[in-house]
């Protein structure tokens, strides 16, 4: 699930295959927060509330957090991550 998405913003279909840093839409605010952000939840199977569903994690590569190198691993609220210089 990838949520808070602009309406009408999203630029990618079912199937598409992606390369980092393709565009897949805009992000909005909605929902309660103050400001835009994108909700993204992974799971193993693809119904949202199947009971067999079991979160995944999901994990980064090639950012920069907080203004450092990271190797990769989960992102914390409050953090702000940007791709790694080249």
């Amino acid at each position: 699930v990838i949520a808070h998405m602009q309406r009408g913003s999203v630029r990618v279909q079912k199937g598409d295959v992606l390369k980092p840093g393709d565009p897949i839409g805009l992000v909005g605010n909605s929902g309660n927060t103050s400001e835009p952000h994108l909700h993204i939840h992974i799971q193993n199977v693809a119904g949202f509330s199947d009971p067999k569903a079991v979160s995944l994690p999901l994990v980064f590569s090639g950012l920069t957090v907080d203004g450092k190198p990271a190797s990769g691993g989960e992102l914390l609220q409050g953090t702000f991550a940007e791709p790694a210089g080249d």
